[in-house]
C-alpha cells in the first residue's frame, strides 16, 4: 500500500476532489456556508459553556454537606451557569444529557464535520482542555 500520495489514494478518505476540512476556534473552511455559519456560533456556544463549567473540573464540592466552603462552591457552580443568560442556560441544560449524534445532527450538514466533531467528544476531551491545548 502507497501512503506517500502514489496511485490508489483516492480510496483513503474522502478523495483527492473534497476540499480539506480545516477547523479553527471561531471559523472554519472546506464546509458550506450554512455548515461554517453553524460552526461558528457552535464554537462559541461550547466556548461559553466551557467557562460557565470550569470551577465544576477545579474543584468539585461535596453534595449534602453542612460545611459553608461546600454550600460556597455550589452556589458559585450555579451562579456560573446562570450568568450565561435564559436561553444559554436552558440549552446547557439540554444538551448535558444529550448524546453527540443528536446534538451534531441538530447542528451540521457535512459528515466530515460530523465525524470530527463527534471524535473529538467521544475521547472525552474537555472544550477547556482542548483550547487551552490548541492555542
Amino acid at each position: 500500500m502507497d501512503w506517500n500520495g502514489g496511485a490508489g489514494n483516492e480510496q483513503h478518505g474522502t478523495g483527492t476532489d473534497a476540499p480539506p476540512l480545516l477547523l479553527g476556534h471561531e471559523s472554519a473552511a472546506g464546509l458550506s456556508s450554512t455548515d461554517a455559519q453553524a460552526y461558528s456560533a457552535y464554537s462559541a456556544r461550547m466556548r461559553r459553556f466551557a467557562a460557565a463549567l470550569a470551577p465544576v473540573f477545579s474543584r468539585v464540592p461535596r453534595a449534602g454537606t453542612s460545611g459553608w466552603a461546600d454550600r460556597l462552591s455550589l452556589l458559585r457552580i450555579g451562579w456560573e451557569i446562570r450568568k450565561l443568560g435564559r436561553r444559554d442556560m436552558r440549552e446547557l441544560l439540554r444538551i448535558g444529557g444529550m448524546n453527540v449524534y443528536d446534538l451534531l445532527e441538530e447542528n451540521f450538514e457535512s459528515a466530515a464535520l460530523k465525524g470530527a466533531l463527534g471524535f473529538d467528544a467521544v475521547l472525552a476531551r474537555t472544550s477547556v482542555r482542548v483550547h487551552r491545548v490548541r492555542c
